[in-house]
């Protein structure tokens, strides 16, 4: 049985997401937890930042572009 990473209310983490082309990867304070190639069509699109059914405070957003 695996069980899944929870995360403590009132706790900072460190999130890192990596888009390149199709490559998806996202570190959460240093480790992997998703590393996947995206095969939808999709090409371009908006970036969003969302999280259902609690208060979320995001600081530190930087978004870089080649």
């Amino acid at each position: 049985v695996k069980s899944s990473p929870t995360m403590k209310v009132g706790t900072f983490y460190h999130w890192d997401i990596s888009v390149t082309g199709n490559h998806i990867v996202i570190k959460i304070n240093g480790n992997t937890m998703f590393n996947l190639y995206d095969q939808s069509s999709f090409s371009s699109g908006y970036t969003v930042l969302y999280c259902e059914d609690s208060r979320v405070t995001f600081k530190n957003v930087y978004i870089e572009t080649p």
